[in-house]
């Protein structure tokens, strides 16, 4: 068989995507090696990737270390790259062009293969569609007929069309102006949808193969692609006319093939998915309530309106609109980056009417994936909330669902279905422009169909430009190829920030990161997409850090907040091993540093120590030199002094009181400590500790690891007591963690929160404040406060569910007022059944009508109140029990203000630590 003119089809295709893939991103082909598509007043997102590609080669290769953990960003704690917006597959792709030239022109490398092979993986799939529905046979490019150069058939011109609209997209263009290089990455979708439906022709072992892994290529681009592999396959395969081949003859072979598929992908891929299901399973950080995902969906309108890089119907200040965008005065909430495209939707709307028994699961797959994009409500012009014959309320969605379902619910972006979306009408454009070359050629018209192709593909790349495409400079500057020729150290920058995919401490530049693949230090910020709060907590807290941001967000720092700083700055330093102050000019427009770098250049050189000059100036980027003092002996106080920026997770705030001692508790079974070292040398490391204890505790047992090493471990005797351990730190950043058997609540534990003498444990703790105003204040577990107060003046009830301490109600009486008020409370607290928690509260003061059935009324919720006149006139708190017995609630009285609390500790408490102390 004569491959050449089939090779010569393939080819030629290839060129065709490769020449508008050029042109599409114009004008980033002219400055290839030195810039990516990105904006300056965006996010920076595209260092992101570019970063990560370089920390795949230098860990890999250089480090020999993990790919899936960083020390160099965030640093001293480091940061776990699983959650990382990583884009696995580019890395290695782009390793070769990056090892042999520059890391931009590998990204740029890797965002052009992305975008051929789109195309050609749709091209591939709805000429496979096409051919296995209509039964036709695929006719080559070459093969000469009568008046005919090329004869190419229906199938194929329709194909093309496919293929434009999923490798030019608008939505892809604009993740690419935005740095969303994964998102845009999606070109083996269609690779593995054709397999499944080869799969599901012929169950063949290479078919099974082959689908398997296109599936993680898919999952190594990023892990959220199982979704909507996921979700295309469910409505291919739960549709006619594939449903099916899934209950018939041959059912079984079928079944084994896809589970050989999935099984396949996730080999392919490990450890990678296994590392990401466990984060998944057992990280509580990945989603904050609904994580902006209202502001990161796609706006009905959005749907039929270009996007603003469109050269005609788009904007004409791109910068301007992204801060229009940030200011909250954009046409829409979000950057609209799903237009669907008028002659596209046409095309769809013919393919889906023409092929109707045939395309159903595409049909189904666009409808649904569309529906996804639009979020959890409807918006319209950026309006979310409607007006229903004077009922102002939102319209659900049903992207709404999602967010309760597991893995699926970190997914928060809805505009990124438009991935799904955008293959769907593809091929449904593809069934579309076969069904009107079919009626041409019925209409004796097939001559025209060419030109038809050319003017469709027209209006499609037409409709879905973005030219021209928007850059940002990836060059080194000279002064970060200079800070390259220093000795190792640690790099403090100006702008300094840490920033993920819920938002910013300072004020983060990912482009600052990505410089680190040139001068291959660490430094202190960072990007990331999830990370456990720890790792903004950590330095959110500390003095020099709060005020060199505040001072980037344009505010102005208190004395004490400076004072705080300029003491800390030694210590912090010392341990980070801080030896390059680094500061970057502004970026123009990049708010709020473009406004504010100047104060923020200032503090930095004013409250940190550094040499009298810059080492190194150029184009505006200063490096100044620090040195660190030595960091070993280390002698912390806990409790007695500031300590927080050796405590990394695991810890309580420093006490002044913890037994007998100055102190802070480990609140978790690992509690995480940080110190530096200049050398190797052992060492001996001391620490004086107490275990949480109470009769009858099992014995706590503390193990000791340094890095991953355990280096002793100890059982913890009752009260304060001195350990010792021999240990061996390495040089520069060492993680001592503790690892205890145990980690309890005092709460549970010592029967804390105890509603008097009623045997009745409150499940929140209770703040009751009578006074000129009435406040019952409830606090759970994580802190959340509810006012549950009515507060009426008068006396005011609250009953709480004894299991959950949810309010079941409130209720104000006027006892001020007059008797009758009096006898409504005895009528109600009469009704109240046996087992709710009452709580009362006063405002102003019980009033002058207190009668005999309210004290008996208020014995029954366990008051030991007897006489009317011990209540008159005074203000009153209560927390009792129905059906408790008198005396036994807990309550209190006074002439102006009466406060009662019933409180426990709901704290994971280990062991407590007074000191630690490593010699030198």
């Amino acid at each position: 068989m004569n491959r050449l003119p089939l090779l010569r089809r393939h080819g030629f295709l290839l060129a065709v995507l490769t020449g508008l893939a050029l042109l599409a991103t114009w004008p980033l082909i002219t400055r290839v090696g030195t810039h990516v598509p990105g904006s300056d007043t965006w996010a920076y997102d595209e260092y992101t990737f570019i970063w990560s590609m370089w920390w795949f080669k230098y860990s890999l290769l250089d480090l020999q270390s993990s790919i899936f953990f960083s020390q160099y960003i965030f640093y001293p704690l480091g940061m776990e790259l699983i959650l990382y917006s990583y884009n696995l597959l580019a890395a290695i792709l782009a390793l070769p062009l990056g090892l042999a030239a520059n890391w931009p022109l590998a990204a740029n490398g890797t965002l052009y293969f992305s975008i051929i092979a789109s195309g050609y993986g749709a091209y591939l799939l709805a000429v496979w569609a096409l051919r296995t529905d209509s039964g036709y046979r695929i006719l080559d490019i070459g093969r000469r007929k009568p008046n005919t150069q090329y004869l190419i058939s229906t199938i194929q011109y329709s194909a093309l069309l496919a293929a434009l609209i999923y490798a030019f997209a608008s939505n892809r263009l604009i993740y690419l102006a935005m740095g969303h290089y994964n998102i845009q990455s999606w070109q083996f979708l269609p690779f593995f949808v054709l397999y499944i439906l080869r799969l599901m022709q012929r169950s063949t072992r290479k078919n099974a193969l082959m689908a398997g892994l296109f599936g993680a290529l898919n999952l190594l681009v990023d892990m959220q692609f199982g979704v909507f592999m996921a979700f295309l396959g469910g409505c291919l395969l739960l549709t006619k006319p594939l449903r099916g081949l899934l209950a018939g003859g041959g059912a079984a072979r079928r079944w084994a093939a896809l589970a050989g598929a999935g099984i396949t992908a996730i080999l392919l891929t490990l450890p990678y998915f296994g590392e990401t299901v466990k984060s998944f399973r057992h990280a509580d950080f990945l989603l904050s309530g609904w994580g902006d995902a209202l502001k990161l969906s796609a706006d009905l309108l959005g749907w039929l309106t270009p996007t603003a890089l469109h050269p005609i119907w788009g904007v004409a200040d791109w910068p301007a609109h992204l801060r229009a965008v940030q200011e909250g005065t954009a046409p829409f909430r979000d950057v609209n980056t799903v237009f669907l495209g008028y002659a596209t939707l046409a095309l769809a709307l013919i393919g889906a009417a023409a092929a109707w028994q045939r395309v159903k699961g595409w049909i189904w797959a666009a409808g649904l994936s569309a529906l996804f994009t639009l979020g959890p409500l409807l918006q319209i012009g950026g309006r979310i909330s409607y007006n229903f014959d004077g009922l102002e309320t939102g319209v659900p969605l049903p992207f709404l669902l999602l967010h309760y379902l597991p893995f699926v619910q970190g997914n928060r972006t809805a505009n990124r279905w438009s991935i799904v979306l955008m293959l769907a009408l593809a091929v449904l454009v593809a069934y579309g422009a076969a069904a009107l070359f079919g009626w041409m050629r019925a209409q004796r018209r097939g001559a025209a169909i060419p030109i038809g192709t050319i003017l469709l593909a027209g209006a499609l790349l037409f409709e879905h430009a973005a030219i021209p495409l928007p850059l940002t400079d990836a060059r080194i500057p000279p002064a970060i190829e200079e800070l390259a020729a220093q000795p190792p150290g640690a790099v403090l920058q100006i702008p300094m920030g840490w920033r993920n995919s819920f938002g910013v401490l300072g004020t983060e530049r990912t482009q600052a990161q990505y410089y680190m693949s040139a001068h291959e230090k660490p430094f202190i910020g960072g990007n990331t997409s999830r990370n456990p709060a720890i790792k903004f907590a950590y330095f959110a807290r500390l003095p020099l850090v709060a005020a060199i941001t505040q001072t980037e967000a344009g505010q102005t720092p208190d004395p004490a907040l400076l004072d705080a700083a300029r003491a800390q700055a030694a210590d912090l330093i010392t341990l980070w091993g801080i030896r390059y102050l680094l500061t970057l000019p502004p970026v123009p427009g990049r708010l709020p540093y473009a406004d504010t770098w100047q104060a923020s250049q200032q503090l930095a050189l004013d409250l940190i120590p550094h040499s009298p000059a810059p080492i190194i100036a150029a184009e505006g980027i200063e490096v100044w030199a620090v040195q660190p003092g030595a960091p070993l002996p280390l002698e912390l106080d806990f409790g007695g002094a500031a300590t927080d920026l050796w405590r990394a997770e695991g810890w309580g705030d420093d006490e002044a009181d913890v037994g007998g001692a100055s102190g802070v508790w480990a609140t978790a079974r690992r509690a995480h400590v940080l110190f530096r070292s200049e050398d190797d040398r052992p060492r001996t490391l001391s620490l004086r500790a107490a275990p949480f204890d109470w009769p009858g505790a099992p014995p706590q047992t503390m193990t000791l690891l340094l890095g991953d090493e355990e280096i002793g471990a100890a059982t913890l005797a009752p009260g304060w007591a001195e350990y010792t351990f021999a240990i061996t730190p390495q040089a520069g950043i060492n993680h001592l963690r503790l690892e205890f058997s145990r980690a309890d609540s005092p709460r549970s534990m010592l029967g804390q929160a105890q509603i008097g003498a009623t045997g009745v444990q409150s499940p929140v703790n209770i703040d009751i404040h009578a006074f000129e105003q009435a406040f019952i204040t409830l606090t759970d577990a994580g802190g959340n406060q509810t006012d549950a107060s009515f507060g009426r003046r008068g006396i005011n009830v609250t009953t709480l569910d004894p299991a959950t301490g949810a309010v079941l109600a409130a209720a104000g009486f006027d006892a001020v007022a007059n008797a009758f008020e009096v006898e409504s409370l005895v009528a109600y607290l009469n009704k109240l059944p046996a087992g709710q928690i009452v709580l009362i509260a006063t405002r102003e003061n019980a009033g002058p009508f207190i009668s005999p059935d309210l004290m008996a009324a208020l014995n029954r919720l366990g008051s030991g109140l007897t006489d009317p006149a011990q209540l008159s006139g005074q203000t009153y708190a209560l927390a009792g029990v129905v059906g408790a017995a008198p005396g036994s609630a807990s309550e209190t009285l006074d002439p102006a203000d009466a406060f009662l609390r019933i409180a426990g500790d709901y704290r994971s408490l280990a062991a407590a630590f007074d000191w630690l102390k490593i010699n030198d």
